[in-house]
C-alpha cells in the first residue's frame, strides 16, 4: 500500500468497519433493551407480517374469552329466573292437586285460586323482567344468540336460551273431518283426563263429534252422538255434575237443549233434553248465575213471533237442569238475538250478560241485563246501531286496561271490529270502530294473548276463510297483525287452545260451509317463555284442566333449563380451545419477534470487542501520515 498524504485508506477502512460495528452493536443494545428481535419492518419484513397477525389473533382470541365469559353470566341469570319460574309452576302444581280434591268447597278453593293467580302474576313478571345488559332473555327481545369467539362467522357459538313464546303467527297444519257437511260450533278442551286437548264439534243433522287428540294437533275421532234435529246452533262446555270431568250441552235450530254427561274417559250419556220456546234457536251460555256452585244455562234465539228470546235453566248440580224455564225474558226490540256474552258489567261481583242480535228493521242490536247474583236480572242497556246486519262475536272484557268490562262485538255482513267502551257501572254509551281493516263479513270473535306479552288480542273469522289477528296495545288500540287463509269456506266458530302441547295456542277454526273440516292452526313461536294460559281452581275440572296444563309447563322449563345448560358446556369448551389458541399464537409470535437473549449477549460482547479493536487500530491508522510528514521533514534537513 502506498504511502499517501492526500487520502488515509487505513483509516478510512478502519472507520467504514468500527461504523459497522456500531450499527451492529447498536442493534444489539436495541434487542436487548426492547427484548425483541424485530423492532422495526427492516429488522424482518416477512417476520413482522406473520407476528402482527399472530399478535393480532392472539388479541381476538383474548377477547373471545372474555365474550364467552359474558355469555356464560347471561346464561346463569336466565337459568337462575327459569328456577325461579319453575318453582311457581312446582307450586301451582301442589294448589291445583289440592283444589282438586272433593273434600273441599267453593270457599277454599277460591283461597286456593286466590293464591294461584298471584303466583301466575309473578310468574308472567319475572318472564319480562330478567335483563341482561338490557336484553330480556326471556321475552321476545332475540330468538337466536350469538357469542363471538374467534375469527369471522366460523368463530361465533349460535344457539338459543330455548322455550316457546308465541309470536301471534299461525301455519295451517292439518284438518280434521267433523263428519257433517257443516261445522258450525267447536270447542277444545280434554275430555278423557289424558293431557291432551280433545276436540268436540257442532254442526248439520244435530251432529256432535267427538275426537281424541294425539298430543301434537291431530284428532282421531272417537265418537258422533246425534243430540235430536236440526243443526247444532250452540255447544257449551263444562263440569255439570261436579265430578271433575267435562261434559257439554248442545243447542239446536228448533230450541232443543240436550245435556250429555263424561264418564271421565271421554264417553258421554244423555242426561237430560228439553226444549224451550224458541222458533230459531241460535247461542247458548253456561255459568253460574245464581252462585249456588252449579252451572246455569241461558239460552237465545227467536222467540215464536219474530221477538229476542232469552230462557235461563238453573242447573241442579247432577247433570240436569229446572226444565221449565226459570227466567223467560223477551225484548220486542229484537228480531232474534244471535250472540251472547256472560260476565260482569258492573263491577258489582254478581255475572250480568250481553246480547247481540237484529231488531225488526235489520239493523244491529244490543241489549244488557244486570244480574243480582240471585238469578234475577234487570235490562240496562237496549238499543240499534246505525248498521246493519246481526252483531255477532259479542264478548265481555276489559279492552282499555282501566279494570272495568267493555264490549267489543262485529257486525254480519260487514267487516272490521267494533267496541262499546265502560262508562262506568255497566253504562254503555259510546260506540266506536277498533279496526275496519278487513271488509269481509265476520263469523266468529275470539279475544286471548296470542304474542305472548301479556296483553290480550283479538282473533276474527270471516266468510272467505280467513283468520284475522289484531294485536292490543292494552289501551284499547288494536291494529291487524297477520291474515291467515285457510279454510275452503267459512270460518264459523274459533277456539284457541294447546293442541300440540308446545305452550303457545293453536287455532281451531270450524268451517261451515265447503268440506265442513276443522282446521288446526298452530302458532309459531320464537325462543322465550310464554305466559301461563288462564286458569281457574274455583271449580275440581277447573284444577284438574289446570294441573295438565302445569304439568307441561314443567316439562317445558325443564326442557328449556336443559337446552340452557348444554349450551353453558359448550360455552365452557370453547373456553378452554380459546385459551389454548391464545397461548399457542402468542408463543408462535414470540419465536418470531422476540429476541434470543442469550445469542444478543454473545453478539454484544463480540461487537464490543470488535469496537474496542476498530478504535485502537483506527488511533494507529491515524498515525500514518505523521509517517510521510517524517519523511518529509527528513529531507529538508539534509538539503
Amino acid at each position: 500500500m502506498p504511502l499517501t498524504l492526500g487520502s488515509n485508506i487505513a483509516s478510512l477502512k478502519t472507520i467504514r468497519t468500527l461504523d459497522s460495528s456500531q450499527r451492529a452493536l447498536g442493534a444489539v443494545f436495541e434487542r436487548l433493551s426492547s427484548g425483541q428481535r424485530i423492532n422495526r419492518a427492516s429488522d424482518d419484513a416477512a417476520g413482522l407480517a406473520i407476528a402482527s397477525t399472530l399478535d393480532a389473533g392472539a388479541k381476538i382470541f383474548s377477547q373471545g374469552v372474555r365474550n364467552i365469559n359474558d355469555g356464560i353470566s347471561l346464561l346463569n341469570t336466565a337459568d337462575a329466573a327459569l328456577e325461579q319460574i319453575t318453582q311457581i309452576v312446582t307450586r301451582l302444581s301442589e294448589l291445583a292437586e289440592q283444589a282438586a280434591n272433593g273434600s273441599l268447597g267453593s270457599s277454599q278453593r277460591q283461597a286456593l285460586d286466590a293464591e294461584a293467580q298471584e303466583l301466575a302474576e309473578e310468574y308472567f313478571r319475572i318472564s319480562k323482567s330478567t335483563k341482561f345488559n338490557g336484553l330480556g332473555l326471556l321475552d321476545d327481545s332475540f330468538d337466536q344468540i350469538r357469542f363471538q369467539g374467534g375469527l369471522g362467522v366460523d368463530g361465533g357459538i349460535l344457539s338459543s336460551l330455548g322455550g316457546a313464546l308465541a309470536d301471534g303467527t299461525f301455519q295451517s297444519s292439518a284438518t280434521f273431518d267433523a263428519a257433517t257437511t257443516n261445522a258450525l260450533e267447536v270447542e277444545g278442551v280434554d275430555l278423557n283426563g289424558d293431557g291432551n286437548i280433545d276436540l268436540i264439534t257442532g254442526g248439520n243433522g244435530a251432529l256432535v263429534t267427538v275426537a281424541f287428540g294425539n298430543g301434537d294437533g291431530t284428532f282421531a275421532e272417537a265418537a258422533t252422538i246425534d243430540i235430536g234435529t236440526g243443526q247444532v246452533r250452540g255447544l257449551q262446555i263444562g263440569d255439570l255434575d261436579d265430578d271433575g270431568d267435562i261434559d257439554f250441552v248442545g243447542f239446536t235450530a228448533n230450541g232443543e237443549v240436550s245435556v250429555y254427561t263424561n264418564d271421565g274417559s271421554g264417553t258421554f250419556t244423555q242426561t237430560q233434553s228439553f226444549t224451550n220456546s224458541i222458533q230459531d234457536g241460535r247461542e247458548l251460555a253456561l255459568a253460574d248465575l245464581n252462585g249456588d256452585g252449579a252451572l246455569d244455562v241461558i239460552s237465545i234465539g227467536q222467540a215464536s213471533t219474530p221477538i229476542g228470546g232469552i230462557h235461563i235453566n238453573f242447573g241442579n248440580g247432577d247433570g240436569t237442569f229446572d226444565q221449565v224455564t226459570s227466567v223467560a225474558i223477551t225484548d220486542a226490540s229484537a228480531n232474534r238475538f244471535v250472540s251472547i256474552a256472560v260476565g260482569d258489567l258492573n263491577g258489582d261481583g254478581a255475572l250480568d250478560f250481553a246480547l247481540g242480535g237484529i231488531d225488526g228493521s235489520s239493523q244491529s242490536y244490543i241489549a244488557a241485563y244486570e244480574g243480582d247474583g240471585d238469578g234475577g236480572f234487570v235490562q240496562t242497556l237496549t238499543g240499534s246501531l246505525p248498521a246493519s246486519g246481526e252483531l255477532v262475536g259479542l264478548t265481555i272484557t276489559d279492552l282499555t286496561g282501566d279494570g272495568q268490562n267493555d264490549l267489543f262485538f262485529a257486525l254480519g255482513g260487514q267487516g272490521g271490529v267494533y267496541y262499546a267502551p265502560n262508562e262506568g257501572a255497566g253504562s254503555f254509551i259510546h260506540f266506536g270502530v277498533l279496526d275496519s281493516s278487513n271488509s269481509n263479513a265476520t263469523l266468529s270473535l275470539a279475544y286471548e294473548d296470542v304474542n305472548g306479552d301479556g296483553i290480550e288480542d283479538i282473533i276474527q273469522s270471516d266468510d272467505a276463510g280467513q283468520i284475522v289477528t289484531y294485536l292490543g296495545d292494552g289501551e284499547g288500540g288494536f291494529a291487524i297483525y297477520n291474515t291467515l287463509v285457510g279454510l275452503s269456506g267459512d270460518a264459523n266458530d274459533l277456539a284457541l287452545v294447546d293442541a300440540d302441547n308446545d305452550g303457545v295456542l293453536d287455532i281451531l277454526a270450524a268451517e261451515s260451509t265447503g268440506s265442513g273440516d276443522v282446521g288446526v292452526y298452530t302458532g309459531h313461536s320464537v325462543s322465550g317463555v310464554n305466559p301461563l294460559f288462564e286458569f281457574s281452581l274455583e271449580s275440581r275440572s277447573g284444577a284438574l284442566a289446570a294441573l295438565s296444563q302445569f304439568e307441561h309447563k314443567l316439562d317445558q322449563l325443564t326442557t328449556q333449563r336443559g337446552e340452557i345448560g348444554a349450551f353453558q358446556s359448550r360455552l365452557s369448551s370453547a373456553t378452554r380451545i380459546l385459551k389454548s389458541s391464545t397461548e399457542n399464537y402468542r408463543a408462535a409470535e414470540s419465536r418470531i419477534r422476540d429476541a434470543d437473549i442469550a445469542t444478543e449477549a454473545a453478539a454484544l460482547v463480540r461487537l464490543q470487542i470488535l469496537s474496542q479493536a476498530s478504535t485502537a487500530v483506527l488511533a494507529q491508522a491515524n498515525q500514518q501520515p505523521q509517517i510521510a510528514l517524517q519523511l518529509l521533514s527528513g529531507d529538508s534537513r539534509g538539503e
